[in-house]
């Protein structure tokens, strides 16, 4: 039945189902658009919410900021359309979450959404732009700028700049209205909350499977406009190999046409997978060992992308499986228009999901 619903193989739809099949066998409790499944196993809890980017951004930062200041301690978050992934310090578990989302007042969540925002990483990249366009901040195209995010957001707080910045980050970023509902609908019971004590298949069914339907290869212009809007709204690193300083989380979308360091003007801005801390960590080592040298080497290819395709090279970075060699192809083909660039996108994102297993 749902082959002949959507533009897939009966095999496809088959192994695109096996974590919901195991989820249910396990007898694990399932999300849903009535349902928001909590669960937990060591150091991560997960919120399995299938409420898009931006109410799971929201709900994300929301979360983070209210658990983490009752634990005396910070939260890492990891969003998508799907789930929230947090991090969190010893003595925090699923029930801290749920009880976040059972007392907290729908009316006051766009006041705990500044102070969660205050010093994050949206704000302070959303604040560097803002500012170079008001013509706040002089840019410094030689050497290390003398402002850093931590010291642009002092220097700013209060001024209509940051007022400007902060109101862009909630009209783009945030969806607090569809949020509030949703917090009025749990603790109204109109939308549940249950909780798990361990890692369960859906939960952990997002990144590390690569699990998704497989598109026809004339893929329409829904199906093009789809690929589009998930590419501009997942999340990418953008890290500066000049200075090492800068790095930044940030949604595709936001990045500038034309990546630049805000702290020392250089365009040599990698372009990394959300979780890629270890590429960070291996381009700022002092002494590298082998796996450290691969993972420097792939940073610079990409970032001799970015700086000469701009964002394109980011769009086609942020992709599933794409990496610098698949990218530079993909942007260096001649077409006609951008829905055939986002096809041949499309194309190396299905090669990757149909040989994902070999790979890993």
């Amino acid at each position: 039945d749902l082959a002949e619903r959507y533009p897939a193989t009966s095999e496809t739809i088959a192994t695109a189902l096996e974590p919901v099949a195991d989820h249910v066998e396990a007898g694990h409790p399932a999300p849903t658009d009535e349902r928001i499944v909590i669960e937990g196993y060591g150091r991560t809890v997960a919120v399995n919410a299938a409420f898009g980017h931006e109410v799971n951004e929201t709900l994300a930062r929301l979360l983070a900021a209210l658990v983490g200041q009752r634990a005396g301690s910070s939260v890492g978050m990891d969003v998508d359309p799907y789930r929230i992934e947090f991090e969190v310090p010893g003595g925090v578990d699923a029930g801290d979450f749920r009880e976040v989302l059972e007392t907290t007042d729908p009316e006051k969540l766009t006041a705990y959404l500044e102070l969660a925002l205050k010093n994050s990483d949206a704000l302070k990249f959303t604040l560097a732009q803002v500012a170079a366009k008001f013509g706040s901040v002089k840019r410094y195209k030689e050497g290390r700028g003398k402002f850093g995010g931590d010291r642009l957001l002092a220097a700013l707080e209060g001024t209509p700049v940051y007022e400007e910045a902060l109101r862009e980050v909630f009209h783009v970023d945030l969806a607090v209205d569809e949020t509030a509902e949703l917090l009025a609908a749990v603790q109204s019971g109109d939308l549940g909350v249950e909780t798990a004590r361990e890692r369960t298949p859906l939960g952990t069914a997002g990144r590390s499977s690569g699990t998704e339907f497989l598109v026809p290869e004339n893929a329409d212009a829904d199906v093009i406009e789809t690929v589009r809007e998930r590419i501009r709204n997942d999340r990418v690193i953008v890290f500066c190999l000049h200075c090492t300083d800068w790095k930044r989380t940030t949604k595709v979308r936001r990045v500038r046409d034309q990546p630049e360091c805000p702290e020392c003007g250089s365009t040599r801005i990698a372009a990394l997978n959300p979780w890629d801390e270890e590429t960070v960590t291996a381009v700022r080592a002092a002494e590298k060992d082998d796996e450290q040298e691969r993972r420097t080497e792939r940073a610079h290819r990409a970032a001799s992308l970015v700086q000469t395709h701009g964002k394109r090279a980011v769009i086609a970075l942020a992709a599933r499986g794409v990496g610098p060699h698949n990218a530079a192809r993909i942007i260096n083909k001649l077409r006609e228009d951008e829905d055939e660039f986002y096809r041949d996108v499309l194309r190396q994102e299905r090669e990757y999901a149909r040989t994902q297993s070999f790979w890993d």
